[in-house]
């Protein structure tokens, strides 16, 4: 995993909680990739499904969560969002989905379409 740049191929996980806003019956609503400051995600750095589940469950604990949720980093580039490694200090697989290199905020659009071809990695509703 490089850290200064994220490749085509890897997925990204984003962990979503239970509020009824942030879904539309059983998906996520386009309103999971919606937020001022970008959309935190974790890259998968050559972890299984299960194990980003794990760790993200673990570090969200405090949250209720219904899902985590993935999309691939060719799938932002498709949809033209840019996603950015923004390792923290707690998550060396922290990143980021903005808009744009000068936008943060990701359009209606492009979160719709980022909700419509997002995966539901696990369901923790269940």
């Amino acid at each position: 995993m490089n850290p200064n740049l994220i490749e085509s191929s890897e997925v990204l996980f984003r962990a979503v909680q239970e509020y009824p806003h942030l879904w539309k019956g059983n998906r996520p609503s386009s309103l999971i990739f919606r937020h001022e400051n970008g959309v935190s995600v974790d890259r998968d750095g050559d972890r299984t499904d299960d194990e980003v589940c794990d760790f993200l469950q673990s570090n969200l604990s405090a949250h209720k969560l219904k899902a985590i949720v993935s999309v691939t980093a060719e799938q932002c580039k498709e949809i033209d969002v840019l996603a950015v490694p923004r390792e923290i200090e707690s998550n060396p697989y922290h990143a980021e989905i903005h808009d744009s290199e000068t936008k943060m905020l990701i359009s209606k659009a492009k979160a719709r379409s980022l909700a419509i071809s997002c995966r539901i990695v696990k369901n923790l509703s269940d």
